[in-house]
């Protein structure tokens, strides 16, 4: 264990921002898991200050707790709306958030945390609360519990996906991200190497 501890560590891979309802006693919670990559640009920007409401429609996903960057694709092929949630009617705006401000509004608004530049990597620590709802009322597909759904791609090919989790009374783990996964699978590899190695 000591030799594998002594590895290099593994480079974690890159993972893109996952949203995960869950139903916690009687309100909707979405949360946020994973990061977003360097290299996404934009044609322009302007500030987005107040708090708000944060918002949710089949093509939006917002966090607006503070203020933060509104950034704008202005011509095609810059931002992608990949797939919509179905179920999801109408705009849906009595949520609220706390930590970052983030999501993405269709395929031509991308908002990010305040601090956060043009191209710049940053993982999104955002919690949205639909108090005295449930996936029902809110018309959330919950055939997105076994797989997440890819919503939205930025020119960097990073993505946003969504992902509903069971209902019960806690929040629940979001899936791991591939970094963890790998530097586990790369300890356990080592240290079947090393046994095999003295059992010789």
């Amino acid at each position: 264990l000591a030799s594998a501890l002594s590895l290099p560590s593994v480079a974690p891979l890159h993972a893109d921002v996952l949203f995960t309802f869950t139903e916690v006693g009687s309100d909707v919670v979405a949360t946020t898991s994973g990061s977003i990559g360097t290299g996404w640009f934009s044609d322009w920007n302007a500030s987005q200050t107040g708090i708000g409401n944060s918002f949710l429609s089949a093509s939006t996903i917002l966090g607006k707790s503070s203020a933060g960057g509104m950034w704008y694709s202005g011509s095609a092929g810059l931002f992608t709306l990949n797939n919509q949630l179905s179920g999801v009617s109408g705009t849906i705006n009595n949520g609220s958030a706390t930590g970052d401000f983030f999501g993405y509004n269709g395929d031509a608004n991308f908002f990010t945390p305040t601090g956060v530049n043009e191209g710049e990597s940053f993982s999104p620590d955002t919690t949205i609360t639909w108090a005295n709802e449930t996936f029902a009322s809110l018309g959330l597909d919950t055939s997105l519990s076994e797989t997440p759904l890819v919503l939205f791609t930025l020119n960097n090919n990073d993505t946003i996906s969504a992902r509903v989790a069971a209902s019960t009374g806690n929040s629940l783990s979001a899936i791991p991200e591939p970094s963890g996964f790998f530097v586990i699978c790369g300890l356990l590899g080592s240290c079947l190497f090393l046994r095999l190695r003295v059992s010789r």
